[in-house]
C-alpha cells in the first residue's frame, strides 16, 4: 500500500506511515524552470509551488492519482483524457 511500509520489532512486522517527500523541486530545477515558470504551467500560484516543495502543503491529490494507476495497473496519460474545450 502506498504510504505504507512495515518494520520488524522483534521479529513482528509493524506498520509505518510513511510520509511522501515531493520530488517536485528537483525534478523542476531539472528541467531548468523557476517556481514561478512551473506555477504558470501548471496553472496554480507560484506560493502553491512553494508550499508542495517545501512539504507544508500535502500533495494528496497526487498520492490519489498514483493509487487509481496502480489499481488500473495504467499510466497517467491514460488515466485522464484531455479533451478541447470548444466555444458553444
Amino acid at each position: 500500500m502506498l504510504g505504507y511500509t512495515t518494520i520488524d520489532r522483534n521479529k513482528s512486522a509493524v506498520p509505518v506511515k510513511q510520509k511522501p517527500k515531493p520530488r517536485i523541486a528537483l525534478l523542476r530545477e531539472k528541467a531548468g524552470l523557476t517556481q514561478l515558470e512551473l506555477s504558470r504551467l501548471v496553472g496554480v500560484t507560484e506560493s502553491t509551488i512553494q508550499n508542495w516543495e517545501s512539504g507544508r502543503t500535502g500533495t494528496d491529490h497526487i498520492e490519489r492519482i498514483i493509487r487509481f494507476c496502480k489499481a488500473l495497473n495504467c499510466q497517467v496519460e491514460e488515466l485522464i483524457e484531455l479533451v478541447s474545450e470548444s466555444p458553444e
